[in-house]
């Protein structure tokens, strides 16, 4: 699978399937117009578009609730929002893990879920005890956010990068980009496989 579709195949690959979380990965340069601008990704991903990965440092949170507020008055109740927080959202805050509290704050109840990548899903491994400082602050405070974490995650690089922080962060949730994809960028579905039954594996081990 292409990591950049034609526009108009994007609703033909969204599952109508209770149990997917449909979602397209939003970056836009033009933060004045990001409401706009979400109200028409929206309608692109059409009827089984559940919301949108929003790359990008620090968006306008008032933009994101009237996108959440626009779609509830149009009856469209199952929404997601995920902020990627990466190297520029990270560094914007000096790397600190208070600051990302209190930045977060801002995104209360409009965003659902908060990705920690450092690698921007370039596939670079993360840093275990980076992360953990992050978490730690974060599953400290009372943000009601769930939290992932991301940067170079595979079949063969999970026991060694997240066996530390599930131990210590059992809600915690993974994902992984660039090292699922092929050299050509292709979706690598044999890599994708071995990864979830990986991920599952360790996760099914630690909150037992």
């Amino acid at each position: 699978m292409n990591r950049y579709p034609d526009v108009d195949t994007i609703a033909g690959l969204f599952s109508p399937d209770e149990n997917a979380l449909n979602l397209v990965h939003f970056f836009s340069g033009r933060p004045g117009t990001l409401f706009e601008d979400m109200l028409l990704a929206d309608e692109i991903g059409g009827a089984h578009c559940h919301g949108f990965q929003l790359n990008i440092a620090w968006p306008d949170p008032d933009a994101i609730r009237a996108w959440r507020d626009d779609r509830e008055s149009r009856g469209r109740t199952s929404s997601c929002i995920i902020l990627q927080c990466g190297r520029d959202a990270l560094a914007a805050i000096g790397h600190d893990p208070r600051s990302l509290v209190g930045r977060l704050r801002r995104y209360e109840g409009i965003v659902d879920y908060v990705i920690l990548d450092e690698s921007d899903g370039s596939g670079s491994p993360l840093d275990p005890s980076s992360m953990k400082r992050y978490l730690t602050a974060l599953y400290a405070s009372d943000l009601s956010m769930g939290y992932v974490v991301a940067g170079g995650l595979s079949a063969e690089t999970i026991p060694q990068l997240l066996t530390p922080l599930i131990e210590e962060f059992p809600e915690l949730s993974v994902d992984a980009e660039g090292t699922l994809r092929s050299p050509a960028d292709v979706l690598d579905t044999r890599l994708m496989q071995k990864y979830i039954h990986a991920a599952n594996k360790l996760v099914d081990q630690r909150r037992r």
